[in-house]
């Protein structure tokens, strides 16, 4: 019974991942393929295709949710690298961090350039 319990635990911790993994580009193949059939529907009825539909849509926050996701493990890695004084699990923190303080330097620049341009 123990082996069963150790080896259930050791097909979770590493299956679980992988299992998110296939679902995620399961359902974006999925998305994909019911945008190219309404295309094909709309070419074989003589339709114009909207240039929206050609191009996968971005959402408009999805720098700033990305960025202060990864900001928000990288502290969390910084906060347990000090609770443990550990500076090699602090370096790893940092990457993580600066990932997302990336991404949110990118949100507030596309926030700048949308406004400008929108402002001309």
């Amino acid at each position: 019974m123990d082996s069963l319990v150790e080896i259930l635990a050791i097909v979770m911790v590493f299956g679980m991942p992988v299992a998110i993994y296939a679902l995620n580009v399961w359902y974006r193949l999925r998305r994909q393929r019911q945008r190219n059939e309404v295309i094909v529907t709309l070419a074989e009825h003589g339709q114009p295709v909207a240039p929206e539909l050609l191009v996968e849509p971005v959402p408009p926050h999805a720098d700033l949710r990305r960025g202060v996701i990864w900001t928000m493990v990288g502290l969390g890695i910084l906060g347990l690298a000090a609770f443990e004084q550990d500076l090699d699990m602090a370096g790893i923190g940092g990457i993580p961090l600066l990932i997302g303080v990336g991404y949110l330097v990118l949100h507030w620049l596309g926030g700048r350039s949308r406004t400008e341009a929108g402002g001309q």
